[in-house]
């Protein structure tokens, strides 16, 4: 982990993988985005995570090598870079999503 920087405590996003989109979207922002595998990631695809599809608790970007920023409100707020290999992450990664 690499803390960036800190985040405001209220912030908090939670949604479904059929309704993924940038947080705070405006209407009609983001029409097309694709689903990406795990193995095809590319720096800027959209990563969900959460306990299941049903219900999405955090998002990060894929920064490449298995490298991806995140922002976290928990306990210590920060802007930070974590990695996807790491088994917290692995078991919580329900979704990717590039923009077309």
């Amino acid at each position: 982990m690499v803390p960036l920087g800190t985040v405001r405590r209220d912030h908090h996003l939670s949604t479904t993988v059929d309704s993924i989109g940038p947080v705070r979207q405006p209407k009609g922002f983001v029409a097309h985005r694709e689903r990406v595998d795990r193995q095809n990631l590319q720096p800027g695809d959209l990563l969900y995570f959460g306990a299941s599809g049903k219900k999405i608790t955090h998002t990060g970007i894929y920064m490449g090598d298995g490298k991806f920023i995140n922002a976290t409100t928990h306990l210590t707020p920060m802007v930070r870079i974590d990695d996807l290999n790491d088994a917290y992450w692995t078991k919580l990664l329900v979704a990717a999503r590039r923009l077309k």
